[in-house]
């Protein structure tokens, strides 16, 4: 179990997020399972690690 997980996710740097990194989030983000209400149904730290992503993909497609 890696205990700084939480922190390491806290201090992400998202606005230095590479372009590879955002090609392999988006095969996840654009799926349409990969909905926090429907992994919500199945585990709550799982919705909110899916919340996660999908924040990050949205910042960077503002940002970038």
């Amino acid at each position: 179990i890696d205990m700084s997980f939480l922190d390491r996710l806290k201090g992400f740097d998202r606005s230095n997020i590479t372009d590879a990194t955002l090609k392999r989030l988006r095969t996840y983000t654009s799926r349409p399972d990969f909905d926090p209400v429907l992994v919500g149904q199945k585990n709550l730290a799982s919705k909110s690690l899916c919340m996660w992503c999908k924040a990050m993909d949205n910042y960077c497609k503002i940002a970038k």
